[in-house]
């Protein structure tokens, strides 16, 4: 269990268990962070700023100059070094103030899936317990999943059909193994996070494509149920146990994804195994929207987050194995989580009930759910500039939630620097 050092504990004598400052956290920032951060967000905030930053993430991947410029701006926001071992002296550092912390080598594709697999295989093994993203087609050849895919949303319920087993028999006999290898490499690869003692997070995917990760997750959970040991099956009233070793990621921004958490939720407890769902508002807009599947409005995706959260914090204290892992820079949601919690009465340390930012985005959220006594977490990435650029490039396009949230914080950001100015 992460120790809370004295920094941390001094703020949070500032937080009451019925009250929640997402701002608070920004008093244990350094002036360098800072003043970085503040800078950053506000040029992001200026008329073009987004496009500019965009050009520049699409040149670092071929230019030297526009690398460094990137590699620098990102130093400390997204970025925790160039290698592995970076990355873990900064989760280090994070662990001193009672954030934990989700690493990944951000690299946006994979083409080949042997290939990728043995290198998640390896991080995991190396990373000493932290918490590690996958991406789908890191484990599951594409094409497979489009024909699942295709399979699923031609049923008449769609979101019914994620959980019928048989619909994979109907694939074709190379796709049936492709699906099959699929499973296979994510339990063994949840069985490494497990042994090490840490978790994965399983990637949502394009929404043409996450009905069949959905289909891949929930086999992986049938393969838990079936052990003859069931190691992996249940982690309630295991104090030593962070969790599942595997979390399946929901998009709220999606129309009917209660729906179908809810079908999943229900699915793993008729299993009798542990259910780990990581929420997130969304991070492909542009291919939803052309699908019908986005919501209508951000006010509707925001009540349709909370209330997964709700749902998924009830759960867990009517004593469910349900475990939630919150995705969010949004700050009302994650007050809108504690005070549920408090309510009833789930403790905020509790492994059952989790939260997450990128590195250098909303640090003084982060650092007010940890003074807080919640169970704070940071993504940290490791690589080279020309790897990473894409991914950073994406959630500046995409993900409003991880842009728009921080770059409103800019104005608390400088409040704070010139507190500590004048005194």
């Amino acid at each position: 269990m992460l120790r809370t050092p004295a920094s941390l504990r001094r703020l949070s004598l500032a937080v009451s268990s019925k009250a929640f400052d997402p701002q608070a956290g920004l008093a244990s920032v350094g002036t360098a962070a800072l003043l970085r951060s503040a800078t950053v967000m506000s040029a992001l905030r200026l008329p073009g700023g987004t496009a500019i930053a965009q050009s520049t993430l699409q040149a670092a991947t071929t230019s030297s100059v526009a690398a460094s410029l990137v590699g620098a701006a990102a130093e400390g926001r997204f970025v925790g070094g160039a290698t592995l071992e970076d990355a873990k002296r900064t989760a280090a550092a994070l662990a001193e103030d009672g954030i934990a912390t989700i690493v990944d080598h951000g690299v946006e594709e994979a083409d080949d899936v042997q290939l990728e697999l043995a290198r998640k295989r390896q991080l995991v093994a190396a990373a000493g317990g932290l918490t590690v993203p996958i991406k789908p087609t890191a484990v599951a050849d594409g094409a497979m999943l489009r024909a699942l895919a295709d399979l699923i949303q031609q049923a008449p319920e769609p979101d019914a059909a994620r959980l019928d087993g048989e619909l994979v028999t109907q694939l074709s006999e190379e796709h049936r193994k492709h699906f099959d290898d699929a499973v296979e490499g994510l339990v063994r690869l949840a069985r490494d996070a497990e042994a090490a003692g840490g978790a994965l997070l399983l990637d949502a995917e394009m929404t043409d494509l996450q009905p069949a990760v959905d289909r891949l997750f929930l086999s992986a959970l049938e393969a838990w149920a079936a052990d003859a040991d069931r190691a992996f099956a249940t982690y309630a009233g295991r104090p030593a146990r962070p969790g599942p070793p595997l979390y399946n990621t929901y998009q709220c921004y999606l129309a009917g994804s209660e729906a179908r958490l809810a079908l999943d939720a229900a699915f793993a407890k008729d299993l009798g195994v542990a259910f780990g769902a990581k929420l997130v508002r969304g991070a492909y807009v542009a291919e939803a929207k052309a699908a019908g599947r986005l919501r209508g409005s951000k006010a509707e995706t925001d009540a349709a987050y909370d209330a997964a959260v709700s749902q998924l914090i009830e759960a867990a204290a009517a004593g469910d194995d349900v475990y939630a892992f919150l995705c969010t820079h949004n700050a009302a949601s994650c007050e809108k989580a504690l005070s549920k919690a408090d309510a009833l009465h789930l403790e905020r340390g509790d492994d059952r009930l989790k939260f997450a930012q990128i590195l250098g985005l909303c640090d003084g959220l982060t650092r007010s759910l940890a003074a807080a006594g919640c169970r704070a977490h940071k993504l940290v990435l490791f690589g080279a500039t020309r790897d990473l650029a894409p991914w950073i490039g994406r959630r500046l396009a995409e993900n409003a939630d991880a842009l728009g949230a921080p770059a409103a914080e800019a104005p608390a950001l400088w409040r704070e620097l010139a507190r500590r100015v004048v005194g």
